[in-house]
């Protein structure tokens, strides 16, 4: 199909064509409608394809393409280095384009300004300095100094020093720069109970302590002790005043029952005694009735106790008691003279001033039969 050009109404015929070539569209006072709207100021008329057309801003129409841009600002903005390249830009285009340094020698100071991306380089056409070396004496016969001395440009001078750490060592300067480092050694010698020569210094001499652990038949000695390898020595007569503590070679002394054991001049308890602790040991008893000790006479041979149980008892004496009490007894029973017991009633018959009449103590009420006229009968109730 041939281009068709818009049909506008030729002013002439008042009939409608198209608009003929070389003839300009008028559109003042109109706008063009996209089939949305009919654009915006700013906006411009593109081509969506065969879908129509469509407003769209001015800058969004090439922000895809490959652009040269000419005499444009760009504020604030931000260039990624990752996804934007800048080549051939101008040293003049940049506000610090260059580096400089300054160099001073020998009291003159050297100024070379170097651009980005140039180079700096500095010989030193400055050669002629020598140096020299001597010995110089130190304050003392421990030290010395070599000295490096700059001539020529330079004038300075450096030490080094140089210095001996002993009691027989001594340094010195010699004649022509030379340096001696003397050793004045005395003879070392072993004395009792060491092994090995005279030692000065010059030969390797080996020293050990003269010991002996000794053996059953011959305890060393003369000789210093030396454990063996179990830690053991032998020794004749071992005299030593002991203070503290020693393993023991013995059991153990324990004490048992009604035995009180203390640390002597303290009461700290022991319970048994292997020598390491002064002990003092005592019978647990008391002349008080006190349970679980031992029974103590006093001064008089008398003791306190509570009950005591025996099969056969013999006094030879008077036995008192505040109560006797007899097992197995009721409280109406008396206790006989053979050690039985027995519910009869006894009562002294004591005739009244009348000479007649008797008292009795019984446990039963008597009956008609049982007294005579004048008798006094007590019930034990």
């Amino acid at each position: 199909m041939a281009n068709r050009f818009p049909l506008v109404i030729d002013n002439n015929s008042t009939l409608v064509a198209e608009l003929q070539p070389g003839d300009s569209l008028n559109l003042s006072g109109n706008g063009i409608f996209d089939g949305v709207s009919t654009g915006t100021t700013g906006y411009v008329l593109t081509s969506n394809g065969s879908s129509g057309v469509s407003w769209q801003r001015a800058s969004n129409v090439y922000t895809t393409d490959t652009q040269t841009l000419t005499n444009k600002t760009l504020s604030s903005c931000t260039i990624d280095g990752s996804l934007n390249t800048l080549t051939n830009i101008p040293n003049s285009s940049l506000t610090n384009n260059s580096i400089t340094f300054e160099l001073t020698r020998d009291g003159i100071t050297y100024t070379n300004e170097v651009q980005l991306g140039g180079t700096y380089e500095f010989e030193d056409t400055n050669d002629n300095t020598t140096y020299s070396i001597s010995v110089v004496g130190g304050a003392e016969n421990t030290s010395e100094r070599i000295r490096l001395t700059a001539g020529g440009s330079g004038n300075s001078t450096q030490d080094i020093n140089i210095t001996v750490d002993g009691d027989y060592l001594s340094i010195s300067r010699e004649s022509a720069d030379e340096m001696k480092i003397t050793a004045s050694l005395t003879t070392l010698t072993n004395g009792s109970y060491i092994t090995g020569g005279t030692y000065n210094g010059l030969n390797a001499i080996t020293w050990a302590v003269d010991a002996t652990p000794g053996t059953s038949s011959n305890v060393g000695a003369s000789k210093v002790v030396a454990r063996d390898s179990n830690g053991n020595f032998y020794a004749g007569t071992i005299t030593a005043t002991l203070s503290g503590t020693a393993t023991q070679t013995s059991k153990s002394l324990t004490f048992g029952s009604y035995v009180n054991a203390v640390q002597t001049g303290t009461s700290t308890a022991v319970t048994s005694y292997n020598g390491s602790v002064a002990t003092t040991i005592s019978a647990k008893s008391d002349t008080a009735n006190t349970g679980d000790t031992l029974v103590l006479r006093d001064a008089s041979g008398d003791f306190s106790t509570r009950d005591i149980t025996c099969r056969n008892l013999t006094a030879s004496t008077t036995i008192e008691a505040a109560t006797v009490k007899v097992t197995s007894g009721t409280s109406s029973q008396f206790l006989m003279a053979d050690g039985t017991k027995n519910s009869t009633s006894y009562f002294e018959n004591v005739l009244t001033s009348n000479g007649y009449g008797r008292r009795y103590i019984s446990t039963a009420t008597p009956s008609s039969s049982d007294g005579n006229d004048g008798d006094i009968w007590y019930v034990v109730a």
